[in-house]
């Protein structure tokens, strides 16, 4: 742009001006100015902007006022619930295939057979041998279990007969057919004069074979609580 135009453009720019004056402002337009432009947010001037505010708010007033109107609708409002339906279907081992007629005087006559149980069936009938074995069996699960508790104490001194028990101990068992066991199982008593060994496991399996206790004296090698001792 020459000097020339821009003559042309100042001339121009002064025919604008004495044709639109420029108009008059108050005298507090810069204070007002100044203080709309410093104004801090405000939840109003918020509302009159943003749209989704104002929805925001409508919802929450709703929110607000549908929580009492709702209490005060089941509260006062009629409840209708629905009544419980109650029934009875029989088992398939009570069905009518499961009844049976036996009239006796004063009862219904009709008695109900349930399934089969194991623990209904009568106890079998042992012979006096199967009994005595099943006893000595359950009075050696017992030691063994007792002696496995007391944290298995041996003997400080290797005892063959004393050692001998403390095995049958840990394996819980013995053979029924052992004739030097059966002894055990005798009316004689052991010889006062025998060592300690002999008299422990002699009362000992005296117990298991007939369960007669013995006292400490009798079983000095025994521990603590045994159950073939009388003072336990």
């Amino acid at each position: 742009m020459n000097l020339e135009e821009e003559n042309e453009l100042d001339l121009f720019a002064e025919e604008l001006r004495s044709a639109y004056p420029q108009p008059e402002l108050s005298e507090d337009f810069f204070e007002v100015l100044e203080a709309r432009v410093r104004q801090s947010w405000s939840f109003r001037s918020a509302m009159q902007s943003n749209p989704l505010i104002r929805v925001a708010a409508g919802m929450l007033v709703m929110t607000i006022a549908a929580a009492p109107v709702a209490a005060l609708f089941y509260m006062f409002g009629p409840m209708e619930t629905e009544k419980p339906k109650l029934g009875f279907e029989p088992r398939q081992e009570y069905s009518d295939a499961g009844w049976r007629e036996d009239a006796v005087d004063g009862d219904s006559g009709y008695t109900i057979i349930g399934p089969e149980d194991e623990f209904d069936s009568e106890q079998p009938i042992l012979k006096a041998e199967q009994l005595r074995a099943l006893e000595q069996a359950s009075r050696m699960a017992r030691v063994s279990m007792n002696w496995k508790t007391a944290q298995r104490p041996v003997p400080a001194v290797e005892q063959a007969e004393w050692s001998a028990f403390l095995a049958a101990c840990e394996e819980g068992v013995f053979s029924q057919n052992d004739a030097q066991i059966q002894a055990f199982g005798a009316d004689s008593k052991v010889s006062p004069g025998a060592d300690d060994a002999s008299r422990s496991a002699y009362a000992a399996w005296h117990w298991v074979l007939t369960g007669e206790l013995a006292s400490t004296a009798e079983a000095p090698l025994a521990w603590k609580g045994a159950p073939f001792l009388s003072e336990n």
